[in-house]
């Protein structure tokens, strides 16, 4: 093997993993993950002595710890991640495949909604309309009204004036 750094990584988020590899890709490759964690700012080449220590004494075979541990890192029992990978995709192979979705639904449903929006549009320009002849009919109402209170009033007031005329008291 090249020359290796020793990389470590957060994969399960309760061990520190550790390997020696010649690159990246190589120390992704044995950890069995398929990410980029370095990217994902997940895993990083490290300083720490004990770790470059362990992992250069087995180079390419990840060793993990409890996070927070002080005990030696240890090989990786029954395939580690790569066999948390194998596992996942054994099981996945078990599931059907996700048809394509369809659009005849999602067509049906805007079809749907531009009718209804075209009726909500026809209906609101007749609500306007039958309101404007509405609004029409009562000022003409209105106006009708008052001029007809007008002369009542009118009438009201000559009537009085000719009762105080006859002597009457109001």
């Amino acid at each position: 093997m090249p020359r290796a750094k020793v990389y470590e990584a957060d994969i399960d988020g309760l061990h520190q993993w550790i390997v020696a590899a010649p690159n990246q890709r190589a120390a992704l490759d044995a950890f069995g993950v398929h990410q980029d964690l370095f990217a994902q700012g997940l895993a990083k080449a490290t300083a720490d002595e004990e770790a470059i220590e362990a992992a250069s004494a087995r180079p390419g075979e990840p060793l993990r710890r409890l996070k927070g541990s002080t005990s030696g890192f240890q090989p990786v029992a029954n395939g580690g991640v790569a066999g948390w990978t194998k596992a996942a995709d054994a099981v996945s192979k078990g599931r059907p495949k996700l048809k394509a979705p369809s659009r005849a639904q999602l067509d049906r449903a805007q079809a749907a909604l531009s009718d209804l929006e075209g009726e909500a549009k026809s209906v609101r320009s007749q609500l306007a309309a039958e309101r404007r002849a509405l609004e029409a009919v009562q000022a003409q109402t209105s106006a009708a009204l008052d001029e007809r209170l007008a002369k009542a009033q009118a009438t009201v007031e000559e009537a009085r004036a000719a009762f105080r005329q006859a002597g009457g008291k109001p």
